[in-house]
């Protein structure tokens, strides 16, 4: 995802959660109905309490932009080789090419010759 889908896609969750916590954020609501509002938001829309009383805190304390998801950065798996979409076979077109006859294939176990996808073959098992 990039930048600007995510930042829009935090700003359609902030909305959302806005628009679930609007109605308890009058302050001439007494507590039994404001609890009363919240349980039956809650079960409407399929989420806790809890998640409810942390979106009303997080726009007490921080406005709009603290219903907005936590930045997270983009994990990649640790377990693929740095060069991974140089020698992926998807990426060259060669999904269907097996290994060497006496290497057994990583992804379907069967037996065969790796063609230009043994970089790639080799780099899984040697992980």
């Amino acid at each position: 995802m990039n930048i600007t889908k995510d930042n829009q896609w935090r700003d359609g969750k902030a909305l959302e959660r806005y628009m679930l916590i609007a109605p308890l954020l009058e302050g001439s609501l007494d507590p039994a109905k404001r609890l009363q509002m919240r349980e039956g938001i809650a079960s409407r829309n399929g989420i806790s309490l809890r998640s409810l009383y942390r979106y009303e805190a997080a726009f007490k304390k921080e406005g709009f932009s603290g219903l907005k998801p936590a930045e997270r950065p983009k994990q990649h798996s640790a377990k693929l080789p740095d060069n991974f979409k140089e020698i992926s076979p998807a990426e060259k077109g060669s999904a269907d090419t097996v290994c060497k006859p006496d290497h057994l294939h990583p992804g379907t176990g069967r037996l065969g010759t790796c063609g230009d996808t043994e970089t790639l073959h080799h780099a899984e098992t040697s992980l």
